[in-house]
C-alpha cells in the first residue's frame, strides 16, 4: 500500500535539502516511509554508496524537515 508522510509546514529550515534526482530500489522507501511513520527507530545497513544517505535527504526534502549530516 501507500505511505504517507506529514510535510512539516515550518518552511524556511536552512537544513532542508535540495531535491535531487532518486529511484528507489523495490519497496525500500516504502518500508523505510512506513518505519518512520509508525515512530519506529530505523537503522540502514548497507555498502558505501548504495543510497543510504541519498534516501534519507530525499525523505528530508518530501518532507520539508532538516538534515544534518
Amino acid at each position: 500500500g501507500n505511505v504517507e508522510l506529514s510535510v512539516n509546514p515550518n518552511g524556511g529550515n536552512p537544513f532542508v535539502p535540495p531535491e535531487q534526482y532518486y529511484i528507489p530500489a523495490g519497496d525500500y522507501l516504502e518500508k523505510v516511509m512506513w518505519g518512520v511513520a509508525q515512530g519506529l527507530p530505523i537503522l540502514l545497513i548497507g555498502e558505501t554508496g548504495v543510497g543510504k544517505t541519498l534516501l534519507v535527504r530525499h525523505l528530508a526534502n518530501r518532507t520539508n524537515n532538516g538534515f544534518r549530516r
